[in-house]
């Protein structure tokens, strides 16, 4: 009989340790998770189903300007109006939220996203909110596009120059030799030819430079991909001779017809077409394939709009500013082909990708079937 209470008594023992370890665990556990919450650099607001607040950290409590201690227990009206709305909207159901305002009290942008809190799957324990103060970001991002506004107009500067010194040079050489040649006939047409075709030079400077700092906005049309793809062609011949190069177009059967703005979209189309027709010294050898095809991006239906070529591909050290205004390697033009693509493409609501290598380029371009909403154009800087 003592053995057998002893044996009990020990069974019983043997589960008070395991509940002491079990509790030590468990509240190692918890200080470390609430360490880790309270470190974080994002703010967390967390309410319960009744709408009180019932944790909240150190990082949440600056943003909201308010000590936690002071929130905890209240409800979540006393955080600030914004984000009571967003709390309740996801205690009310709204599984995730975003949002983002302006404190002008506090001089801080924030956002937040809140989310229900759900055990098992079944709702009902609260809702969470996790505030992102984004000040200093954006005032980072202020003082890069500042930075970058500068490079600009200085590299705009640079572009000009040189891109107009040489027709004023020939215009201003011919208008000197004119007074002692004027008897000349044949420098007199010369003259007459030169002066032409320099102006005409000037010209179209001016107009890159208009059109790619006053973009035009997007007309809602409807773009058939083949007539697209003719229609740039079409275009990018009347700008560049490359005898013997092979040009393809396909088509595909199931390539959507999209809404957009067919001259804004022709205009990008060729310009890829005439870099690619560019892309080697012996068009001979070029073959530069043009296709349109329907993909599925992300559950949603997509434009492909594809022009590959078999060139030497894109240099590395010119890589990475392709896209840069006047960043261009031929001896004549100011290099805005490439940042015009991408701002039509922008406008379009779609993303543009570059693949290079020895053996050829390939440039995608994904289009929503639809405009976006709205679409202001591109700054330039």
């Amino acid at each position: 009989a003592d053995l057998e209470e002893l044996s009990v008594l020990a069974g019983h023992v043997a589960i008070i340790i395991d509940n002491a370890h079990l509790y030590e665990e468990a509240t190692r556990q918890r200080a470390l998770a609430e360490t880790l919450l309270r470190s974080l650099p994002t703010g967390i607001v967390a309410a319960g189903p009744d709408g009180a607040i019932r944790w909240c950290n150190a990082e949440a409590g600056r943003i909201l300007g308010q000590p936690p201690e002071r929130l905890i227990g209240r409800p979540v009206e006393s955080a600030g109006a914004r984000l009571a709305d967003a709390l309740r909207r996801a205690l009310s159901g709204e599984e995730i939220a975003e949002a983002e305002w302006s404190d002008s009290t506090h001089a801080r942008r924030v956002f937040v996203t809140t989310r229900r809190l759900a055990a098992d799957g079944v709702a009902g324990h609260g809702a969470v909110a996790l505030l992102e103060d984004r000040t200093e970001a954006l005032r980072l991002a202020q003082r890069v596009a500042e930075a970058e506004r500068a490079a600009f107009w200085s590299d705009l500067a640079a572009a000009m120059s040189h891109e107009i010194r040489n027709p004023l040079t020939a215009i201003k050489t011919f208008a000197q030799l004119l007074p002692e040649r004027h008897a000349d006939a044949e420098f007199r047409e010369q003259f007459r030819h030169v002066v032409e075709e320099e102006i005409g030079r000037l010209e179209r400077i001016v107009a890159a430079i208009h059109t790619f700092a006053h973009p035009p906005k997007c007309r809602r049309e409807h773009v058939e991909p083949g007539r697209l793809l003719n229609a740039a062609l079409d275009r990018a011949r009347s700008r560049i001779e490359a005898p013997g190069a092979r040009v393809e177009l396909c088509a595909a059967p199931d390539a959507p017809a999209i809404e957009g703005d067919v001259e804004a979209l022709t205009e990008a189309l060729a310009h890829l077409i005439v870099n690619a027709l560019e892309s080697s010294a012996e068009p001979s050898r070029l073959h530069v394939v043009v296709a349109a095809s329907r993909v599925l991006d992300h559950g949603a239906d997509r434009l492909m709009l594809m022009v590959r070529d078999n060139g030497p591909g894109i240099s590395p050290e010119v890589r990475d500013r392709i896209f840069s205004p006047f960043g261009t390697t031929k001896p004549r033009g100011l290099g805005l082909g490439l940042p015009i693509v991408r701002r039509i493409v922008l406008d379009h609501g779609g993303r543009l990708q570059v693949d290079s290598c020895e053996n050829g380029t390939r440039v995608t371009i994904l289009l929503p079937l639809t405009l976006p909403p709205e679409n202001p154009p591109a700054s330039p800087a």
